[in-house]
């Protein structure tokens, strides 16, 4: 059997084996296919593709290319800037969170809205904040004075970099900010909070399986006095031929 330790830890792969499944599934299939398709030289026919093995002449192609280069430094630089401001960032917002100034609820509703908003209303959203000709961005730098005209925010390659970087930190922050606060809680607490949950889990079942047995016990009880009913009166009967025999043999 094991010790307590082995035993969980075999519980919790055995839990995890169906998610690895279909992660497999979804995501390391698609990988080891597109490797192998980034092998061979590929011409589309008929609705079909057609292709030789060519080896790694596709790899050596793409790295004497300078859209490579450039590509490769852009993710780089965005994937470094990224990880840094969102880990910043998100410490601070946990900071404020644990702080009695910032448990009030309006507060973690406005530092939690971006990870709550979905991918694709997001992207819809920050379309109309940075249109360029009645983004609302633009309209209040405008109104504040900070810029004389309208900026085009994706107009130009390092503009557009830097503007969807911002973006992407301002939708990251609140989800690393839960990791950070997950991760601060002692483990007694999560422990109690476990064993308060299955109590409620507990008491909850307890109720309704009370309520089951009170429904199936009353249904039960009119059953019986429905059967019982129509047998009282034969009963009545035999009881009066009974008393009139006796009667006439006496």
């Amino acid at each position: 059997m094991g010790t307590l330790e082995q035993r969980r830890r075999r519980a919790g792969y055995a839990a995890l084996t169906p998610a690895l499944l279909i992660l497999v599934l979804i995501l390391a299939y698609p990988i080891v296919d597109s490797m192998l398709l980034s092998l061979q030289d590929l011409r589309a026919a008929g609705g079909t593709f057609e292709g030789s093995f060519i080896g790694l002449s596709n790899y050596q192609a793409l790295l004497g290319d300078s859209t490579f280069g450039a590509a490769l430094w852009a993710t780089a630089y965005f994937t470094a800037i990224e990880v840094a401001a969102v880990v910043l960032l998100a410490l601070g917002v946990a900071l404020l969170l644990v702080h009695p100034y910032g448990r009030f609820g309006i507060f973690r509703i406005v530092l939690l809205l971006p990870w709550a908003i979905a991918p694709v209303a997001n992207a819809v959203l920050w379309k109309w904040i940075l249109h360029a000709n009645y983004g609302i961005l633009n309209t209040l730098l405008v109104e504040a004075g900070l810029i004389d005209r309208n900026i085009v925010w994706l107009g130009t390659a390092r503009m557009a970099l830097h503007t969807l970087l911002a973006v992407d930190i301002w939708k990251s922050v609140p989800f690393i900010a839960v990791l950070l606060l997950a991760a601060a809680v002692p483990v007694a607490y999560a422990q109690n909070i476990t064993i308060l949950a299955a109590a409620s889990l507990k008491e909850a079942l307890d109720e309704v399986d009370a309520t089951y047995q009170k429904r199936g016990g009353e249904k039960s009880r009119n059953t019986r006095s429905r059967g019982s009913a129509p047998s009282s009166k034969p009963c009545e009967r035999n009881d009066s031929h009974g008393l009139r025999a006796n009667e006439a043999l006496q």
